[in-house]
C-alpha cells in the first residue's frame, strides 16, 4: 500500500485506544510547537470515546493537514504503518506493558515516551530512544528535535531495537526463560 506521504516528511506514529488515560492531546500540542520546525505527519492508529475530541483540537491548533487518524486497521497495515514511520511516540500517563512498543521496535523505530509504566522495564533511555520524566512537555520535545535532527542517531536506535526483540522477546527467547526459570525452581524444590 502507498499511503501517499511526502519523502521529506517526519512519519511520528502513536497506535492505542483514543482515550484520556493515553493522553494523545499532549502529543498533539507538543508537535504543534514544533511544526514550524520540521515538515512531519503524526499518524494515529485506534479508536476510542476521544477521537472527534482530537481532531477537533488538532484543526483548532492548526495541525489538521498533519494528523491522519487511521482508526482501527488490520494487523497487516498496522505493520505497514510501522515499518514506514520514523519514529514512535507515546504522552500515554500509564501503561501496564505496552505491547506496541515491541512492535515499534521490531519495525526499527526509536520510541520517545514517558518514562512511567510497564515500558520501563524494557526501554532504555538513550539505547532504544527517550524516556521523559511524566508530563516533562519541553524535554519531550527535545528528544523529538533529538530524533528529527540526527538521521545516524535514529538509524542506531532502530538497528537497536530490531536486535533487542529478536534476542529477547520473540517466543522461543521467552520461551527458553520460562523453562530456564522452571528447571531452577525445581531444582530448589528438590534439594
Amino acid at each position: 500500500i502507498h499511503f501517499g506521504f511526502d519523502e521529506d516528511e517526519i512519519l511520528f506514529i502513536t497506535i492505542g485506544r483514543l482515550v484520556t488515560r493515553k493522553n494523545i492531546i499532549s502529543a498533539l500540542l507538543a508537535l504543534s510547537e514544533l511544526s514550524e520546525r520540521f515538515t512531519f505527519r503524526f499518524l494515529v492508529i485506534g479508536d476510542g470515546p476521544e477521537k472527534e475530541m482530537l481532531k477537533h483540537t488538532a484543526a483548532k491548533i492548526g495541525l489538521e493537514k498533519r494528523v491522519v487518524f487511521f482508526g482501527n486497521v488490520s494487523d497487516e497495515v498496522k505493520f505497514q504503518l510501522l515499518e514506514i514511520s520514523d519514529c514512535y511516540l507515546s504522552t500515554a500517563l500509564h501503561e501496564g506493558f505496552g505491547l506496541v512498543f515491541l512492535e515499534a521496535m521490531e519495525c526499527g523505530l526509536p520510541i520517545v515516551c514517558y518514562n512511567r509504566g510497564g515500558q520501563n522495564d524494557f526501554l532504555s533511555n538513550g539505547e532504544t530512544g527517550f524516556l521523559v520524566e511524566l508530563g516533562d512537555m519541553d524535554a519531550f520535545k527535545e528528544r523529538l528535535l533529538d530524533i528529527v535532527n540526527n538521521p545516524t542517531l535514529r538509524e542506531t536506535i532502530g538497528v537497536n531495537n530490531r536486535k533487542i526483540v529478536r534476542k529477547n522477546y520473540y517466543i522461543s527467547a521467552c520461551a527458553e526463560k520460562y523453562i530456564a526459570l522452571f528447571e531452577k525452581g525445581i531444582a530448589q524444590e528438590f534439594r
